[in-house]
């Protein structure tokens, strides 16, 4: 690929995401404000069920233990649904210019991923007038695993993508399965309240990784405790390359399928 070549798919994937983000906000009032207030409000709702909870467990800063886990959960969330109706939703451009797919399913991901910062934005100066702040080591450590997040959600978006272009019913089972997923995961209670028996298949989850890892970070300040990172690499590594094969494969047969 020449340098005019990656000139013109940088300037077309910078404007899928524009058109993404108008498309979404567009005629809202509050606008990119959504963003936060749709999770802040799930994070009331859960705050006022599980504190008592909290409190029993021993859980410090509860108020941004859970936030912090509905968010990343969130991010994850909206951008695998994103990413998999990243080709159906763009059908119209893909029928009629010739560019490279993965870039339909990379803005999605990535319109996602500023939905995310914005709200770890809101989140930071939450953080700060409660009076927790982070170093630049911390910062640094937070953001591999955002990056991992990330990632992760690519290659999830990737697999997805495809599928439900053959397979449609794939957008309502992946609903489901996101419920599930979300009581899976250590959004509003510990990982130490998963019998031992369990626990290192639970570990499996990548994101029940990630989300204790960032707390460690963000909210306890205990680097010692970050682990689990070389699983990361072992999940997320393969599961990048078989994406890309995957998508690299099945998205020249979509056109005719949409």
């Amino acid at each position: 690929m020449n340098s005019h070549t990656r000139t013109n798919q940088w300037d077309l994937f910078k404007i899928l995401v524009h058109a993404e983000l108008v498309q979404r906000y567009q005629g809202s009032m509050l606008g990119f404000l959504w963003v936060f207030l749709k999770p802040l409000l799930l994070f009331f709702v859960l705050l006022g069920v599980f504190q008592v909870f909290a409190i029993s467990q021993g859980i410090n800063n509860y108020p941004l233990y859970l936030l912090l886990g509905i968010l990343t959960f969130n991010f994850f969330s909206e951008g695998t649904t994103l990413g998999m109706n990243a080709i159906l939703n763009k059908s119209h451009i893909i029928k009629k210019i010739a560019f490279d797919r993965k870039l339909a399913v990379l803005a999605s991901v990535t319109h996602a991923g500023m939905n995310y910062l914005f709200s770890l934005l809101i989140f930071t100066l939450i953080s700060f007038y409660l009076g927790n702040f982070v170093s630049f080591v911390e910062l640094f450590v937070f953001v591999f695993h955002v990056i991992a997040l990330a990632l992760l959600i690519a290659c999830i978006s990737a697999f997805l993508s495809i599928v439900v272009v053959w397979f449609r019913d794939l957008s309502s089972i992946w609903e489901v399965l996101l419920l599930m997923l979300f009581y899976l995961t250590p959004v509003f209670y510990p990982v130490q309240i998963v019998p031992p028996a369990w626990r290192d298949l639970y570990m499996l989850n990548p994101l029940t990784i990630l989300i204790t890892n960032m707390r460690n970070i963000l909210i306890s300040h205990d680097l010692s405790q970050v682990s689990f990172t070389w699983l990361l690499a072992v999940i997320i590594g393969p599961l990048a390359i078989l994406g890309y094969i995957f998508f690299g494969h099945f998205s020249k047969y979509i056109a005719e399928q949409i």
